[in-house]
């Protein structure tokens, strides 16, 4: 799904990692390859699928309020998930701010489901 949020490409695959910097951007590219299978292998193609689907729904739900998806303000994610708790069942609010987290975590950006400290 190809979704621009104020201007903000979507996020990347939740499996892809940010570009390496230091030391990670020496490895070799057979390093990069098994790191890779075993991140594809550690998520599910469901599980894939189910937060790309979550991820377009705070997408278009921030598109719709004008407010950034990526990078999210942490208030701005509170805000989504109140408003889904009040119409949806706790595990799928979960699963909501388990894909704005994977989102952030691949765009190599603060996890803004996270209270400081």
């Amino acid at each position: 799904m190809d979704r621009t949020v104020n201007g903000a490409p979507p996020p990347p695959d939740t499996l892809t990692p940010a570009p390496a910097t230091g030391d990670a951007a020496r490895l070799s590219a057979a390093d990069r390859a098994r790191i890779d299978s075993a991140r594809e292998a550690a998520q599910a193609e469901n599980t894939r699928r189910t937060y790309a689907a979550q991820w377009a729904i705070f997408a278009d739900w921030c598109s719709a309020r004008g407010v950034s998806a990526l990078p999210a303000a942490p208030d701005v994610v509170a805000a989504w998930l109140t408003g889904r708790a009040e119409t949806r069942k706790t595990a799928t609010v979960q699963l909501g701010r388990s894909a704005v987290r994977a989102a952030h975590r691949a765009a190599g950006l603060p996890d803004p489901t996270q209270a400081p400290g």
